[in-house]
């Protein structure tokens, strides 16, 4: 008879083969075919996001290398200097990042210089722009934004932003802080810096993970 479970004691650490895992490119600007019913919709978004500054980062489809990234994610730390330190003994590296390498990775450095950039928004500034939209109900000072209470092309390129740039936690559904503001920056023209904003995300993870 197998001995009962001790209480709070640590698990076992599961094992798995690499061979196994299925990893996505979290880029779904694929799905603006062309023959779908609502074209038109997509046509008009597919436009937009092949016009914006961020098209790159929407379009990117890099190669993914298991091992490498099983490592990274498994290593990666958050340094005081706002910088990501990482060790992948399988392919001998050691690197640490910051904003600068990532924004270019990306493709998100559409302006010359970094003091170019605005500060971002407000969240308690964004919201109110969404009843001017047609949002399906009234928008309040708190509360969760919904993708499906959309306009259809607002929706779908809202889409795009969670699955394309997201890093998404939560509910493909759930408009967080940072998607509303992405998005509205992006409709309205303001010059933000969305790589500082997608890099503050990824430090904020990996410092909750520890």
């Amino acid at each position: 008879m197998a001995d009962p479970p001790t209480p709070l004691s640590h698990a076992r650490q599961a094992r798995f083969a690499l061979n196994e895992v299925a990893f996505n490119t979290n880029n779904e600007a694929a799905i603006l075919y062309l023959e779908h019913t609502n074209k038109d919709i997509f046509l008009c978004v597919s436009d937009f996001i092949s016009k914006c500054c961020l098209r790159e980062a929407f379009t990117k489809s890099p190669i993914q290398y298991k091992e490498y990234l099983s490592e990274f994610w498994y290593s990666a730390t958050a340094l005081e200097n706002s910088k990501v330190s990482f060790l992948i003994p399988f392919g001998g590296i050691y690197d640490v990042l910051g904003i600068k390498t990532f924004r270019k990775a990306i493709g998100a450095h559409y302006l010359v210089n970094s003091s170019e950039y605005v500060d971002p928004l407000l969240i308690d500034m964004v919201r109110p722009w969404f009843s001017t939209i047609r949002y399906g109900e009234e928008v309040h000072a708190k509360g969760t934004l919904k993708k499906n209470l959309l306009p259809p092309r607002w929706r779908l390129l809202m889409a795009q932003i969670i699955q394309c740039l997201g890093g998404k936690t939560g509910g493909f559904d759930q408009i967080n802080n940072k998607d509303a503001i992405i998005l509205y920056c992006l409709a309205n023209g303001v010059k933000i810096d969305y790589a500082m904003i997608f890099w503050e995300d990824f430090l904020n993870k990996l410092k909750r993970r520890i």
